[in-house]
């Protein structure tokens, strides 16, 4: 019901609220660390994607977004075969959300950006797998390949640097 959402979703004490501070906290550790990150997002706020990705940027990272599509038909099928069911009015407003803000993306992440349509049904075989062999495809691609910021290769050295003075 709206009324069991609201309580899942809003306020201090909620479920969602609780995995928001576990999540922020663990990537604060990740970001210090300058650890790999792979943050899930639906894409429905452009203006806090677009402050994460400045956010570590600024840390030298480099970023790439994987923008996983599918129809809005798909997304209510799915959504209504998930145990917490967003109501359909949501899903679709987010849908058309994320719909609004492709192009933006695109130049936002420029050419470290790519579209992966998800609307198949998925058959038996690939059940085990969440996304098309093409996402994962990508997705490798991204993480081999060499460091491209000025400013997370300074930092790598410096650490390398560090490790040597240490012994460790």
């Amino acid at each position: 019901s709206d009324e069991e959402f609201k309580k899942a979703t809003e306020g201090e004490g909620s479920p969602r609220a609780k995995a928001q501070k576990i999540k922020d906290a663990k990537q604060k550790l990740y970001t210090k660390g300058r650890l790999g990150l792979l943050i899930d997002g639906t894409g429905d706020n452009y203006a806090k994607i677009k402050k994460k990705n400045t956010d570590l940027k600024k840390l030298g990272y480099d970023t790439y977004m994987l923008f996983i599509n599918t129809t809005l038909e798909v997304a209510q099928e799915r959504n209504a075969q998930r145990d917490r069911k967003l109501p359909e009015k949501l899903v679709k407003k987010i849908w058309t959300d994320v719909q609004k803000n492709m192009g933006r993306f695109q130049g936002l992440f420029g050419s470290n950006f790519k579209i992966i349509d998800n609307s198949e049904k998925r058959v038996a075989k690939r059940e085990s797998k969440l996304f098309p062999k093409e996402f994962y495809t990508a997705l490798n691609k991204f993480m081999k390949s060499p460091v491209k910021s000025g400013l997370a290769k300074r930092w790598i050295k410096r650490q390398l640097e560090l490790k040597k003075k240490t012994g460790m």
